[in-house]
């Protein structure tokens, strides 16, 4: 069986206590199931949408920089100076 990594632990073990926490809460307002699974699609939904701006902005600084490398690359891109 494979070892699963610290980092992934904590981030299992965070679920878990998120999740435990939710049913706490719904229990103790006795909250319906409609109410928490749409709760939780909004959640989750907010999640993706932050995860994915902020892969969009790494993006939006990176992609001039690996262009320029590449463009510095390619041979015969007419910087050379011959004499």
């Amino acid at each position: 069986m494979k070892k699963i990594t610290k980092k992934n632990r904590m981030v299992l073990s965070g679920l878990l206590v998120g999740l435990a926490s939710l049913g706490a809460v719904a229990s103790y307002f006795d909250l319906n199931q409609d109410e928490m699974r749409r709760a939780l699609i909004i959640t989750l939904g907010g999640f993706a949408g932050i995860v994915l701006l902020a892969a969009l902005a790494v993006v939006l600084i990176k992609l001039p920089g690996i262009i320029m490398r590449r463009m510095d690359a390619q041979p015969g891109n007419g910087d050379s100076k011959q004499e």
